[in-house]
This record gives C-alpha cells, sequence and structure tokens, in this order.
C-alpha cells in the first residue's frame, strides 16, 4: 500500500449507512435493476465475483457488482469522434462577451434511471438538465435564474442522490428531489463594508469535519464598493442542503484573492480532507500591500482548517485557473495538474508531502510559456486504459473589453499520453486538438464501451462531445463511492491509488467514481475504500474485470 502515514493511522472500520428517500419503480438501463428504493442499480445475472466457486468473496454484502462489459471487437487503438450536434448538445442563447463565465458541465445520473445525464450552465440563462434518451439527450431548464457560473455537486441532504450548487451572481443549491428539483438560498458573499456585489465564483462541497454531512468552501472573485478584493469563506451543512457562513475559518491574508478553483484531496493521509485553492494574480484586487498572491493550501487537522503552505511547498504565484487531481507516478499520492496562463504546472507530491513543479520535465506542459497562451480546465484522465494516467487540457480565451471588437484566442482542446512512467507525448492523433476557446472539461462514459468520453464546453459555442468509437483490447475497472473516497485497487501484485472527487477541474463536476485502466490485467484481486467518515471497506477476493463496483450506502 503506497500511503506514507499508514502506519500512523487510527482507522474506523464501519460503514456508516445513509438514509435514502424512497421512489417509484422507474425503467433502468440495460445491465441494471431496481432496488427496494426505486433505484437502479449494477445487476448481473451471474455471480457477482464470476470465480466459478461456491465461496463468496470478503466485502460482497459492502458492494454492488456491475455487469460485466464485453469487448466483441476491440479497436486496434481508442479513438473519438465529435457527436455533440447528433445527441442534441446546444449553443448558449445569450452571448455575454465574457471570457471566463461560460460554459460550466455536471455529469451524472440525476434521474437515477442506470445512464447519464448532463447539466450544462451559461451565464445569462437559465441552466439546461440533458435527460439521456435512447436517441440522446432531451432538454429542459432548470428552476433557477440565470448568471451562474461554475457547479459543485455532492448528495447535500443525505437521500442518496446527487444535488447541485451554483455560484455566480445568484448563487443557489438545487436540491435533486425524486419529485423534482428544488431551488435553495444559499449564504450570499461576505463584505466587510456590506456595501459591494457578492461573486461567488463556485460553491466546493465536501465533509469537513466528518460529521457525514456535507459542507462547502467558498470561493470568491469580486471586488467590493472600495475596489478590494471580497473574502473566501467556509460554509457548514446542516444536512438539508441548507448551510451556515463562517467568515472565521479562511485566513485573511489569504483569502482576499481573485479565485478560480478549489480541490479537495487528502494530502497527508490522515483521513481528513485538506483543500488547496487556485488563485489568479490580479494585484488591483489586494486588501494588503503586504499580502502576498498565488495559490495557497489548508490543511485539515482534525476538522480545523489551517494555512499550510510551508508544509507543501505547493503555493505557487501563478494565473491559476483550474486544478485537477490524480496519481500520475502510481505512487499513492495525489498529484495535482493546474491550467492557468503561460504554463500548467503539473505539481507532484514528494515522500516528504511537498510538491515539485515536473510539467516542462516530463512534457505534460502543454504552453508555450507567453502571456498569449491559456488554460482553464485540466484533468487526469487515463483514455486510453492502459493504466497510466494521461492528461487533458482546455485552452483558449476570449476578452470582450465592452467594444464592437472583443479579442477572441482559439486554442487547441489538447491530450497528452503518458507513454512511459513520467513521460507525456502530445496525442491529439486519437481524435483530439480542436480549436475553440475551450472551458471545462468533465470526462464519463457515455455509451457504455469502458472508455472515457470528453464533453467540452467553449465560452460561446455549443460545447464538443467527444465520443469514443469503440472499446480496445485494455481492461478497466469503476469504484463508485461517495465523494471525496480515497480507493485503492490491487491487481497483479501492484496498487494503484484514486479519489472519487465530484470536482472535474475548472467549472466542471462529474459523478464520484474512479476509473482505473488496467491494461492487459483482465482481473483485478481487491479494492479498498476508506470513505471522508474514516469508514475503511474491502473487498478481497478475484473479480473480473470490465465493470462498475459500486459501495452501498
Amino acid at each position: 500500500m503506497h500511503t506514507r502515514f499508514a502506519e500512523s493511522l487510527f482507522r474506523f472500520t464501519v460503514l456508516g449507512v445513509a438514509a435514502c428517500a424512497t421512489a417509484d419503480p422507474v425503467d433502468c438501463a440495460d445491465g441494471y435493476r431496481a432496488d427496494s428504493e426505486g433505484r437502479c442499480q449494477p445487476w448481473n445475472e451471474a455471480s457477482p465475483d464470476d470465480t466459478g466457486t461456491d465461496s463468496k468473496p470478503s466485502g460482497t454484502d459492502d458492494f454492488d457488482i456491475g455487469p460485466v462489459l464485453s469487448c466483441e471487437s476491440p479497436l486496434s487503438e481508442v479513438s473519438y469522434s465529435e457527436v455533440g450536434i447528433e445527441w442534441g448538445l446546444a449553443s448558449p442563447e445569450v452571448w455575454m462577451g465574457e471570457h471566463a463565465e461560460n460554459g460550466s458541465v455536471a455529469v451524472a445520473d440525476f434521474d437515477v434511471d442506470g445512464d447519464l445525464d448532463v447539466v450544462m450552465g451559461f451565464d445569462g440563462q437559465t441552466p439546461i438538465l440533458y435527460t439521456r434518451g435512447e436517441g440522446g439527450f432531451t432538454p429542459s431548464d432548470l428552476p433557477i435564474e440565470d448568471g451562474l457560473t461554475q457547479m459543485g455537486m455532492a448528495d447535500l441532504n443525505n437521500d442518496g442522490r446527487l444535488d447541485l450548487t451554483f455560484g455566480g451572481m445568484v448563487e443557489k443549491v438545487l436540491l435533486n428531489l425524486p419529485a423534482g428539483w428544488e431551488p435553495v438560498a444559499f449564504p450570499t458573499a461576505q463584505w466587510e463594508d456590506e456595501t459591494g456585489r457578492g461573486h461567488i465564483k463556485s460553491i466546493q462541497p465536501m465533509d469537513i469535519d466528518r460529521d457525514g454531512i456535507q459542507d462547502a468552501y467558498v470561493l470568491v472573485s469580486a471586488a467590493d464598493a472600495s475596489g478590494m478584493a471580497s473574502m473566501d469563506f467556509i460554509a457548514w451543512g446542516v444536512g438539508d442542503g441548507t448551510f451556515v457562513a463562517d467568515v472565521e475559518v479562511v485566513p485573511t491574508d489569504w483569502g482576499h484573492q481573485k479565485g478560480f478553483d478549489v480541490q479537495w484531496f487528502d494530502w497527508d493521509g490522515d483521513g481528513w480532507q485538506d483543500i488547496y485553492v487556485v488563485n489568479e494574480l490580479v494585484s488591483f484586487r489586494t486588501k494588503s500591500e503586504t499580502r502576498p498572491e498565488g495559490n495557497f493550501f489548508l490543511r485539515n487537522i482534525d476538522g480545523d482548517l489551517t494555512l499550510a503552505n510551508d508544509e507543501c511547498l505547493c503555493h505557487v504565484r501563478h494565473d491559476g485557473m483550474g486544478a485537477g487531481l490524480g496519481d500520475f507516478n502510481s505512487d499513492g499520492r495525489p498529484d495535482l495538474i493546474i491550467a492557468g496562463t503561460g504554463s500548467n504546472p503539473l505539481l507532484q507530491q514528494l515522500d516528504d508531502g511537498t510538491y515539485v513543479d515536473v510539467g516542462q520535465a516530463t512534457g505534460a506542459d502543454t504552453l508555450d510559456g507567453t502571456i498569449e497562451s491559456m488554460a482553464w480546465g485540466a484533468i487526469f484522465v487515463d483514455f486510453d486504459n492502459d493504466g497510466l494516467q494521461d492528461i487533458a487540457v482546455a485552452e483558449g480565451d476570449l476578452w470582450h473589453s465592452h467594444t464592437a471588437d472583443p479579442i477572441i484566442k482559439d486554442m487547441a482542446f489538447n491530450v497528452v499520453r503518458q507513454v512511459a512512467p513520467s513521460q507525456f507525448e502530445l496525442a491529439n492523433h486519437h481524435g483530439f486538438g480542436q480549436m475553440g476557446s475551450w472551458r471545462t472539461i468533465v470526462a464519463a462514459d457515455h455509451n457504455g464501451d469502458g472508455v472515457l468520453d470528453f464533453i467540452v464546453s467553449d465560452v460561446e459555442h455549443r460545447p464538443m462531445l467527444l465520443m469514443s468509437d469503440g472499446c480496445t483490447a485494455n481492461a478497466w475497472i469503476e469504484i463508485a463511492a461517495p465523494h471525496g473516497s480515497r480507493v485503492e485497487v490491487f491487481a497483479d501484485g501492484e496498487t494503484w491509488v484514486g479519489w472519487t472527487n465530484t470536482a472535474s477541474s475548472f467549472g466542471g463536476a462529474v459523478e464520484p467514481v474512479f476509473h482505473l485502466g488496467l491494461g492487459s490485467i483482465d482481473t483485478i484481486d481487491g479494492v479498498r475504500v476508506e470513505t471522508p467518515d474514516g469508514s475503511i471497506v474491502e473487498y478481497e477476493g478475484s473479480l473480473q474485470a470490465r465493470r462498475r463496483l459500486t459501495l452501498k450506502n
């Protein structure tokens, strides 16, 4: 097990069971069956372990074992086609001419029928729910005002369904109830003189104090009436989808900045969720001449968030836009990919917990070092299922200076493939490289072939849906677990580590699922999941790959 703090950790091994709301029976997609509460769950008529024996592996009762998705005609290599029009994705109705606030994306099975739906958020219009059907997506408006930017996602009221948080001039929570979507008010941006107009960039959920209720880091990006920056804050969850603002947690010297993104993850392996905050460098928003600018890191010690920049050495001074979480070098430690202006730092965690930028050394950085090059979303994603994590980057820019001649900078949606450990090469010949002013990236398997597909938003045009053209011989496994869980998969004498966070870099949200490519390995030997409340659940036994394991709630 690749965990540097493992020997010193005290772990609870009891899985908490969340209360779930009942629902009417529904029609489920192929490979799913409605449970006693009317929710679609993965189902296979064969024995769950597929071992051909009567033995029952340890942990079987804790997981729903999905069906094996076979690959009858594997392609020689993975490839992609753009099918957004055929599937029904539409362009924004209102062009706001603003370089940041368009094109947030959330992908999840919102109606719990066994397939993936999509929510798109555009500035100046109501967010759109695209419900998956046999012929693609059917759009409908969500019951919330416009002016929305980035989205967050988690089960905010513990009913087993994923809810949404929206940042923007009209910050809001949308509860995903069996009877429909219900808007809930969210605390507004906090001001010293209460004269400014708040701009909550994003509301990113996480259970900070391990009480089983989702809290949130609230990233604020605006100036008050004096021209000074507003302040980030923590929102403590009540449990019913409402929150209480707390302005005492985030350090004043660091919280007054122009924030763009955050990533929750357990930095030190102690079971508590820490947070990395990505900021743009904008000197006119400063509250203090002595305040440092740049990204910063808050360590969670028993539920208390404390500034720990000197412990991680990750507080880079960088025009940052988005951050992605993963373990690109398979050492079990959380790494970060930062999208920004001029460069995309790849922050590798060392064995002492500090970080070093290896973006240039590994070939992972796709920008050219100039201020004209810019990226927004960046995620780790094993698109070819070979067991090595790759990196997808949404590049481009658009800036409207309130004249008749907006500045538009189209750049590529770039994907770099990890061709050998810690060695990346551009992989756009697989169907990437499209030009646009891209923003958000969300990777999920929409066509059920075991290869991750991409939805990539543009600041002014229709989002792309890059769909895989079919499966390959490379195997895979997926682990679905509560938001913020740490997952270990054991196979062929190796251990892989991942996290089931819902944040998908700038503007994006995705189901809490760890997708692991296995290459030629077609059987795993076990799974270990540590949930945010400290519980540890294990599946011990041989299990055929090409399927999903879902931790029962």
